[in-house]
């Protein structure tokens, strides 16, 4: 064998010729890294990457080539979605898109790709017996996301005593500690002179007659003083005469403020802001 390429190399140089040998390896076949960074191939087949959203990979000078991605159009909160084993596409409802960020409302993908987002009164409960709770579906500042309580005096239960001096009304910020109802009591300005509310009993009673004992430690009934030697009662500081949007509760469960105002139940009272 090396006589043989001796023989080669003298026969062409006598004729005048150069003889270059090509001593390095063989090409490569199969798949493999190309100098430019590709994947070698020998055939298509190589060049799958089984992912048929990406598209159709090709072949081209032994080197892969990406196909063309495969593109789903979506329709509202209908997401385009590609099957990387068929490369077909198809929708499906995304709640992410609908999402109103109102904790109280239940968010919904429709079949025309459209969002729903459908109030939840029963998310908003506050756990009060005498307020009605509402989702109104936007946020409200001072409140749960969402949520409106609307006080509602027609949910207290009320004392069942003849010509009562006071009533309940829905007051949550004036209720005692521990009370789920919510209510508190409203006096009314039924009680004649020389005689006040009991917040007890709902009904009116004589003052005594000494200056002894005048003050019953409740301020929101009227405020006891000794003239004369006998006890008189001014009229009550939280008196209530049932008009406006606002009406006066006595504050059982702080020592000040004894009164408290609040939002009075009305068509024409109630708004959005707390």
């Amino acid at each position: 064998m090396l006589r043989a390429r001796v023989l080669l190399v003298v026969l062409g140089l006598a004729a005048g010729c150069s003889l270059v040998l090509d001593t390095s390896p063989p090409d490569p076949q199969g798949s493999g890294p190309a100098p430019d960074g590709g994947v070698r191939c020998d055939e298509q087949a190589d060049c799958d990457d089984g992912d048929a959203c990406t598209g159709v990979e090709t072949c081209v000078a032994r080197v892969c080539h990406p196909g063309t991605p495969v593109t789903c159009a979506s329709d509202g909160c209908l997401v385009g979605v590609c099957d990387r084993e068929t490369g077909a596409c198809s929708k499906h409802a995304s709640l992410d898109v609908c999402d109103d960020g109102i904790g109280c409302t239940e968010d919904a993908c429709l079949d025309d790709g459209s969002c729903a987002n459908r109030p939840k009164d029963v998310v908003c409960d506050d756990a009060l017996g005498c307020t009605r709770d509402v989702c109104v579906g936007t946020p409200i500042a001072g409140n749960a996301p969402g949520c409106l309580h609307i006080p509602d005096d027609s949910l207290c239960e009320q004392p069942i005593v003849p010509n009562a001096c006071a009533t309940f009304a829905c007051a949550p910020a004036a209720r005692e500690p521990g009370d789920s109802s919510g209510c508190v009591p409203r006096i009314a300005p039924v009680c004649d002179a020389g005689k006040r509310c009991n917040v007890e009993t709902f009904q009116c009673e004589w003052l005594p007659d000494s200056c002894t004992g005048c003050d019953d430690g409740v301020a929101c009934n009227g405020v006891e003083v000794c003239e004369g030697g006998a006890c008189r009662t001014y009229l009550p500081a939280c008196t209530d005469d049932g008009a406006g949007c606002t009406g006066r509760v006595c504050n059982l469960s702080a020592d000040l403020p004894a009164c408290l105002d609040v939002r009075r139940i009305s068509p024409s009272c109630l708004s959005l802001n707390p």
